[in-house]
């Protein structure tokens, strides 16, 4: 309580200091009018009966006064607040898609499981079953793959075998040459072995050249194949970039994933492409090198003096030559069966890749199919409670994590309330509190503080305080106003005054004691206030009347009796 001031009433010889009657309590007005009318009575009279008004302003005034005692103390916060529960939950579209039936509506009531809106299934099911189709695009394509390697690595192994034995034949028959040769003398017929081996160089060569050639003409041919495949899938990935470009929701999710495979098909031919090109330009500089040996061959030939050999070894060196021309051709035949195989056995990177998109077929399946089975769910709520908002309704068409439904919980009930910056101070976690709401009363205790001010109706910065009810099967209405009694503090037993005789100063807190009669200023060091009681710590001892009648610093002195 801070300290009175005061005012004067001039009777025409002294100053009275009186308190200002409009600052006093209700209670205290009256008794303390009374006083200052009795002054003016003395001012009035006083010129008319000198000597019966100076027995009369002897009289001492009276104050009221009560004894220090101790007391039991409970210092209090009461604010007004409001009730609420647990946060609101939100419920959220589990995918994207249109509503066919949202039964529920604001205010009603929902129990766990409770089934709020149901998808139409048709663009759900159309998805599954395009990603369905799409799988087994993917799986039989490289099913396929598989197989044809199968087949074509059986028809590269028995050509490798037959070229094995080709090989040995061709060295069987080089050997019997070699032998002629080794029987020739001089340089006859040295000239007719280098004949011989110039021929058997050129049959070499142009049989070479022939593959080569031949080889050259199928490459190119499947190189032209693959620029017209690329030119396709190029046109088909124009075609897809066109759709999306305009398409939305799943519509787009489907044409992004049938791009994809397109796309996986578009590298694979170009990568191809490029293999084949490389293929043929290597396959056309083999072809110039083949040509200049020949003609190097035969060049050397034509210079060269046959004479020497008998008809005999003549013969059967020709013999040797075409047995072995024989043995060339088959094995060149060989070599292309095998060259023609191994272009058809698609390569582990090739395969790994179809094998990544039946993998990223059956994923989007999965997904497809999960999506499916949660819009056949629909959208239930796991928890009991009320419908405070909603945001969609039948025919409506959402995106995943688009919010449908607020639901507020029937638990956690509690009181909500704001504190100014006074008293934020004493309040603590778990103080006990009483909640009153009408005529029903329910106790709790403070169960949160908030770390952040916010402002008040008023603009005031305040802290928001909850205090859970102890009573976990009350459930009074949400949004009603209550008052809270936040027991801050307690003391039992202690020195105690009423909280009217205390007075605040810039020194700190103090009384006014009437000792033997006599008005005295007490400095006191205070403790809890409630109740209407201060805990006095020091200062004042058990017994000392305390003034509770306003008194100020010019009543200091005075000689009071105590009113009955």
């Amino acid at each position: 309580m801070k300290e009175n001031t005061s005012i004067t009433v001039t009777d025409g010889k002294k100053r009275l200091p009186v308190p200002d009657v409009k600052s006093l309590p209700a209670k205290l007005k009256s008794a303390k009018v009374s006083k200052i009318l009795k002054r003016g009575v003395l001012c009035v009279v006083a010129g008319a009966a000198v000597a019966g008004a100076v027995v009369y302003a002897s009289m001492p005034d009276t104050v009221a006064t009560q004894a220090a005692a101790h007391a039991d103390i409970t210092a209090t916060v009461k604010e007004s607040g409001l009730i609420a529960a647990d946060s609101t939950v939100t419920v959220y579209a589990p995918v994207a898609g249109k509503f066919t039936d949202v039964a529920y509506r604001v205010n009603d009531m929902v129990a766990p499981g409770d089934l709020l809106a149901q998808y139409d299934l048709t663009s759900f099911e159309r998805s599954y079953n395009t990603a369905k189709a799409n799988t087994s695009y993917h799986q039989d394509g490289y099913t396929a793959a598989v197989n044809q390697n199968s087949k074509y690595q059986t028809k590269y192994d028995t050509a490798a075998s037959n070229n094995e034995i080709y090989r040995q034949s061709y060295e069987q028959t080089q050997a019997g040459i070699d032998a002629i040769d080794a029987r020739e003398h001089g340089k006859e017929m040295d000239n007719k072995g280098d004949e011989r081996s110039y021929e058997k160089q050129i049959g070499w060569y142009t049989t070479e050249l022939e593959a080569a050639n031949s080889e050259f003409t199928a490459v190119d041919t499947a190189y032209e194949e693959a620029k017209i495949e690329l030119a396709a899938a190029q046109a088909e990935l124009d075609d897809y970039d066109k759709q999306i470009s305009t398409a939305t929701g799943q519509a787009l999710a489907d044409l992004q994933a049938q791009r994809q495979t397109v796309q996986a098909k578009y590298d694979r031919i170009k990568a191809e492409q490029d293999r084949l090109e490389k293929q043929k330009n290597s396959i056309k500089s083999n072809v110039n090198s083949l040509k200049e040996d020949i003609e190097k061959k035969r060049k050397k030939i034509a210079d060269m003096d046959l004479t020497g050999m008998s008809k005999q070894e003549y013969e059967q060196y020709q013999a040797l030559l075409r047995q072995i021309d024989l043995i060339e051709r088959d094995w060149e035949q060989s070599l292309d069966v095998m060259n023609a195989a191994d272009e058809h056995i698609v390569d582990e990177a090739q395969l790994a890749q179809y094998q990544d998109s039946v993998k990223l077929a059956k994923i989007e399946q999965d997904a497809a199919a999960d999506r499916l089975a949660q819009a056949k769910d629909g959208v239930t709520t796991e928890i009991a409670g009320r419908i405070t908002r909603k945001y969609v309704d039948s025919g409506a068409y959402v995106e995943a994590g688009a919010p449908l439904f607020e639901i507020q919980p029937l638990s956690g009930y509690k009181a909500t309330v704001m504190i100014s910056r006074f008293d934020i101070g004493s309040i603590a976690l778990g103080q006990k509190a009483d909640i009153v709401i009408g005529d029903t009363a329910y106790t709790g205790k403070v169960s949160a503080i908030s770390p952040v001010a916010e402002k008040d109706a008023s603009g005031k910065p305040k802290v928001k305080v909850d205090i859970a009810l102890d009573d976990a099967a009350a459930a009074p209405t949400i949004g009603l106003e209550a008052e809270i009694t936040i027991r801050v503090a307690e003391e039992k037993d202690v020195l105690s005054i009423p909280a009217e005789a205390v007075y605040t100063g810039d020194e700190g807190d103090y009384a006014y004691v009437l000792n033997a009669g006599i008005a005295e200023k007490r400095p006191i060091e205070s403790g809890i206030s409630g109740d209407g009681k201060v805990q006095v710590k020091d200062g004042i001892k058990e017994g000392e009347l305390v003034i509770t009648s306003v008194m100020t610093d010019d009543n200091i002195g005075t000689k009071y009796t105590v009113e009955e």
